[in-house]
C-alpha cells in the first residue's frame, strides 16, 4: 500500500478555522490504488503511555497528541474541536477535553482542504491516487462513515478554497476566477472573473447567502445564488495608489461576522492595521493600528477579536473601542461559535482559554505546550522552555508541581534561555535580543544577533549569572551588559556564516558554517582573561553548542553531508573546551539526523536520539552506546537533560510532555548474589562492551555497603613515579643514541598516565623538534584508554553515583594520587561535584 502524501493538506489546514483554505494546485496523479469507503479509526494509543523503564511523567497528557498539531477547527455547533496532524484527525469535546474520535486520513488519497460542517460531518476535497481529478466527500463525525461522494472534478491552478457552513458549497479561486461548486454533484454553478493576483482569504457568510474574497486593496462580495458581484469594499481611496506599491494593499486574515453585517481584514505586508467595514454601506467604520491578525467576531457580532504579538484584543464592533486584552500562547487563535472559548495550538497541545478572562480551562494542557529545551537547575528543579507560551515551566521533582515562569511585557517576544537562578530571562524579537528581569519584565540590557542568519538561528547566549549577553562580532565575540559592550578579538578571519553561540559564563564558543567544503568551525574565547583561545575545525555544519556544567567540555551537534549518498546525518561530538581535542564522536550505529543531545555534568555520558524511536545513552569514554530507552517510533523527542548527580534523565516528548528515567535503577531486586557476584561485576567493569560494563555499574551502585569496601580494596590511588627517574627518562628522549631514546620511550609508556604531567611540563621548555614529536606521540597514546583505565574510571563513576560520605572519602583517597594523571583528576572532580551537590 502506498502511503498518501499529507503535505498539501497540512499546508492547507492553517486557514480552516474560518472555513477557508488554499488548494495548492494539481500535479501528476500518484500511482493508482483502491479507495477506502470510510475513515478508519486511527491506530495507536490515545495519548503516549509511560515508556518502558521510565519512572514518572511530568505534566498532564490531556489535550495532547503524539505528533505536532498543524491546524485546529471548531465545528459550527461548537461541540467539537478537531486537530489536523500528519497522521490523524482527532476530535475533542472543548467543554470537557474528552476525546470524541480519532480517524486516519482517507486511504490512497491526498486531502487538499476541508471544513467541519453544521451537519457534524467533514466536507473534504480529496484527490484519489487512482485518478487525476478531485472528489468532494462528506464523512460522519461519529462513525467516519462516507455519506456521499461527488463525481470526479477537474481543478487547475487553484489558490484558495472556502466552504459554506453546511458544507454543500465550495468556492475556489482558479485560473483568475472565483468558481462555486456543488459538493454533492461537483457541478460548477458559476464562475466570476478576478484580477491576476493572489487571494488573501475567502469566506462564506454564515447564512450562505454570499461569499467574500480578499484581493489586493479590496474585498469583493458575491451573491452565492447567482455569482453576481454584490458589493466592493476598498481599503484605500484611489488617490492613495502610491501606497499600494509598497505592500500597503496586501490583505489577509479575512473574517465575516455571523450575521454578515461586518467584515474585517488585516492590511499590509506586516499586518500593521486592521480595517473593519460595515457591509451594507460599504464603508470602513474604523482602522485598528498595529492590531495584527483579524481572528473573528463574537456570535452576536458585537465584538471583534484580533491578535498581535501574543496579545488577544477584543474590540466593540460598532465603535472600534478596545474592550479587553490578555496574553495568549500564539497569534493564530480560534474563537468558538458560542464565543466562550479561545483555542490555540502549541506543539503537541490544543490549548483552551476562557475568552472573558484569558485563563486556561481546567482541562486545558498543563503545561501549555511541550518544552523545546530542558535543563536541570538543581537536583530537584527541572526547567523547560515553552516557545509558543513565551516563557518556561519549572517542575519541583520532589512533588511534581509545575510553576509557569513568564514576566510581564514580553508578549510577542520569543524565550531563549534563563540564568541559572531563574531571575533573568533572555528573549528575542527577530534579530534583537534582550535580558529581562523575570519578576518585573524590565529590560536590563540588549544587543543584536548576527546579520547574515535567518530568524530561526539563535546567535546570542546569556551567561549563567544572567549579567551578560554573548554573541558574535565581526572580529571576535561581543559581551554586552549594563556597563556597555566590549569585544574580545581574534587574530583569525571569520570562517563563514554564524551558526550558534554558547557560554558557561567563563568561556564562550561561536560556531560557523563554512562557505566551502561542507565543514564548520568553532572559535573558543576565555571571557575571564578576555582572550581568544583557539579555533577548532569541525566535520560538518554545527547546529547546536552546549558547555558541560563545569565548562571543561563542549558538546556540538553537526549536520554531515555524505556527498548525497545517504543525505545529511546527525553527528554529535564532545570537545575539550581548552585544548579543542575531540573526546567523543557518535558512531554509525546511531545516526539519527535529528539534533537533540545533552551531556552529563561529569562528561561521562552523552545522550542523543538513536534510531527507531530510541534515546541512546552513550559511554563517552568507551565511545559506545551503554543503554537505550524506547519512547516509540511515532514519538517526537524535543529535548533531553541529565541531572547534576548524573542519575536522572529527563526527555521532552510530544504527547508526554516530559518523562523521567532513573539511569541507575536496579534491573532486578537486591539479591544475595552480591557477595558471590562481586568478582564477576569487577570483571565486567573492564569489558569492551559498554552495555556489559553499564550493567555492572548499575548493580554495584545499588549495593554501596558491599561495593565501596570492595572498590577500596581493588582500586588504590595512582602512585606518583620517582620524579628524578622520570626526568631522566624524558631527557633521554633526546639522547644522541637511538637505543637510549627508544628505551626511554618504552619506560614512559609503561608509566602510562602517571607520567602525563611531567611530559606536559616538558613540552613548555626549549626542546628539540624530535623530542617534541616523541612527547606528543606519548601523550596521544594516553588518549586511547586501556581496559584497565576504563575500569578505574568506572569505579569513580560508581562512587560518585552512590554519593554517600563514605563514597566521598574514597574519592578523596583516589584524588591524592599521581598529579596530572587522568584517574587522579577525575577523582578530584567527582569529589568536588559531590561537595557542590551538598551545598
Amino acid at each position: 500500500m502506498i502511503a498518501p502524501d499529507r503535505r498539501t493538506f497540512l499546508q492547507a489546514t492553517a486557514g480552516l478555522a474560518l472555513g477557508a483554505a488554499p488548494v495548492l494546485g494539481t500535479s501528476p496523479p500518484p500511482p493508482s490504488g483502491k479507495t477506502e469507503v470510510a475513515l478508519k479509526p486511527a491506530e495507536g494509543k490515545e495519548f503516549l503511555p509511560l515508556p518502558p523503564g521510565a519512572s514518572r511523567r511530568l505534566g498532564d497528557p490531556r489535550m495532547r497528541i503524539l505528533g505536532h498539531i498543524n491546524a485546529l477547527q471548531f465545528s459550527p455547533k461548537g461541540t467539537t474541536l478537531v486537530s489536523a496532524t500528519s497522521g490523524e484527525l482527532r476530535g475533542w469535546d472543548p467543554r470537557t477535553g474528552k476525546v470524541l474520535f480519532r480517524y486516519s486520513y482517507p486511504a490512497e488519497s491526498n486531502v487538499d482542504s476541508g471544513r467541519l460542517t453544521s451537519r457534524d460531518t467533514f466536507a473534504l476535497l480529496v484527490r484519489p491516487n487512482s485518478s487525476g481529478g478531485y472528489e468532494f466527500r462528506h464523512y460522519e463525525f461519529a462513525t467516519g462513515k462516507l455519506l456521499k461522494k461527488s463525481p470526479s472534478v477537474r481543478l487547475e491552478h487553484t489558490q484558495t478554497t472556502a466552504y459554506s457552513v453546511d458544507g454543500t458549497r465550495m468556492a475556489v479561486v482558479q485560473k483568475e476566477a472565483l468558481c462555486l461548486h456543488d459538493t454533492a454533484t461537483g457541478e460548477e454553478k458559476w464562475r466570476a472573473p478576478l484580477p491576476a493576483e493572489a487571494a488573501g482569504g475567502c469566506q462564506f457568510f454564515e447564512d450562505g447567502s454570499a461569499v467574500a474574497i480578499a484581493l489586493r486593496g479590496e474585498i469583493l462580495v458575491f451573491a452565492t445564488a447567482t455569482g453576481k458581484l454584490a458589493t466592493t469594499l476598498k481599503t484605500v481611496p484611489s488617490t492613495e495608489k502610491a501606497m499600494q506599491a509598497v505592500g500597503r494593499d496586501v490583505l489577509s486574515n479575512l473574517a465575516c461576522s455571523p450575521e454578515g453585517k461586518w467584515i474585517s481584514v488585516s492590511v499590509g505586508d506586516d499586518a500593521e492595521e486592521i480595517c473593519c467595514w460595515e457591509v451594507a454601506s460599504a464603508t470602513i467604520k474604523y482602522r485598528l493600528k498595529a492590531a495584527g491578525k483579524s481572528i473573528g467576531f463574537s456570535p452576536d457580532g458585537a465584538e471583534l477579536l484580533t491578535c498581535h504579538q501574543g496579545k488577544a484584543m477584543f474590540w466593540a464592533t460598532a465603535t472600534g473601542k478596545k474592550v479587553r486584552e490578555f496574553d495568549v500562547p500564539r497569534d493564530d487563535l480560534l474563537l468558538s461559535p458560542d464565543g466562550k472559548i479561545l483555542a490555540a495550538r502549541a506543539g503537541d497541545s490544543a490549548i483552551l482559554l476562557d475568552s472573558s478572562t484569558g485563563k486556561p480551562l481546567t482541562h486545558s494542557p498543563d503545561p501549555p505546550g511541550v518544552p523545546t529545551t530542558l535543563r536541570f537547575v538543581t537536583q530537584d528543579r527541572l526547567v523547560g522552555r515553552l516557545d509558543e507560551w513565551g516563557g518556561w515551566v519549572q517542575w519541583d521533582l520532589k512533588t511534581g508541581t509545575p510553576l509557569l515562569l513568564r514576566p510581564a511585557g514580553v508578549s510577542g517576544l520569543v524565550p531563549i534561555d534563563l540564568s541559572a537562578d531563574g531571575k533573568i530571562g533572555l528573549y528575542r524579537k527577530e534579530g534583537d535580543y534582550s535580558a529581562r528581569d523575570m519578576a518585573t519584565g524590565k529590560e536590563l540590557c540588549a544587543t543584536k544577533g548576527a546579520d547574515d542568519v535567518n530568524d530561526a538561528v539563535i546567535t546570542i547566549a546569556i551567561t549563567t549569572d544572567g549579567r551578560s549577553l554573548v554573541g558574535p562580532a565581526a572580529d571576535g565575540v561581543a559581551v554586552t551588559n549594563i556597563q556597555g559592550k566590549t569585544t574580545i578579538r581574534r587574530s583569525l578571519e571569520s570562517p563563514g556564516i554564524v551558526a550558534t553561540t554558547a557560554t558557561d559564563g567563563k568561556l564562550a564558543a561561536v560556531a560557523f558554517r563554512a562557505n566551502i567544503d561542507r565543514r564548520g568551525f568553532v572559535d573558543i574565547f576565555d571571557l575571564q582573561s578576555a582572550k581568544f583561545v583557539r579555533r577548532v575545525s569541525l566535520d560538518g555544519h554545527p547546529v547546536m553548542l552546549r558547555f558541560s556544567p563545569d565548562g571543561t567540555r563542549l558538546l556540538a551537534a553537526l549536520n554531515v553531508d555524505n556527498d548525497g549518498r545517504r543525505g545529511q546525518e546527525g553527528l554529535t561530538i564532545v570537545l575539550d573546551a581548552q585544548s579543542g581535542k575531540q573526546l567523543f564522536r557518535s558512531g554509525g550505529e546511531d545516526n539519527n539526523r535529528e539534533q537533540v543531545a545533552a551531556i552529563s555534568p561529569d562528561g561521562r555520558v552523552v545522550v542523543r536520539l538513536g534510531n527507531d524511536g530510541q534515546i541512546a545513552i552513550w559511554d563517552a569514554y568507551a565511545n559506545q552506546i551503554r543503554a537505550t530507552f524506547d519512547v516509540g517510533e511515532s514519538a517526537t523527542v524535543n529535548a533531553v537533560a541529565v541531572s547534576p548527580d548524573g542519575r536522572t534523565l529527563a526527555a521532552s516528548v510530544n504527547g508526554g510532555p516530559v518523562f523521567v528515567w532513573d539511569l541507575f535503577a536496579s534491573p532486578s531486586p537486591r539479591w544475595a548474589w552480591i557477595k558471590l557476584d562481586l568478582a564477576n561485576a569487577w570483571a565486567d567493569l573492564r569489558d569492551g562492551d559498554a552495555m556489559v560494563a553499564y550493567g555492572a555499574i548499575r548493580r554495584l551502585v545499588r549495593v554501596p555497603d558491599c561495593s565501596l569496601p570492595f572498590l577500596k580494596e581493588k582500586v588504590g590511588p595512582l602512585e606518583p613515579p620517582d620524579a628524578t627517574v622520570v626526568a631522566k627518562q624524558i631527557a633521554d628522549l633526546d639522547h644522541k643514541e637511538f637505543r637510549k631514546r627508544e628505551a626511554a620511550a618504552k619506560a614512559l609508556i609503561e608509566l602510562g598516565e602517571r607520567a602525563r604531567d611531567p611530559l606536559r611540563q616538558a613540552l613548555k621548555g626549549d626542546i628539540s623538534q624530535e623530542m617534541r614529536e616523541r612527547i606528543d606521540r606519548l601523550l596521544a597514546a594516553e588518549d586511547h584508554l586501556t581496559p584497565e583505565q576504563l575500569r578505574r574510571l568506572r569505579a569513580i563513576e560508581i562512587a560518585e553515583r552512590i554519593g554517600s560520605a563514605d563514597a566521598a572519602k574514597l574519592l578523596t583517597h583516589w584524588a591524592g594520587g599521581a598529579p596530572g594523571a587522568q584517574f587522579t583528576i577525575e577523582a578530584a572532580a567527582a569529589r568536588k561535584r559531590l561537595a557542590d551537590l551538598v551545598q
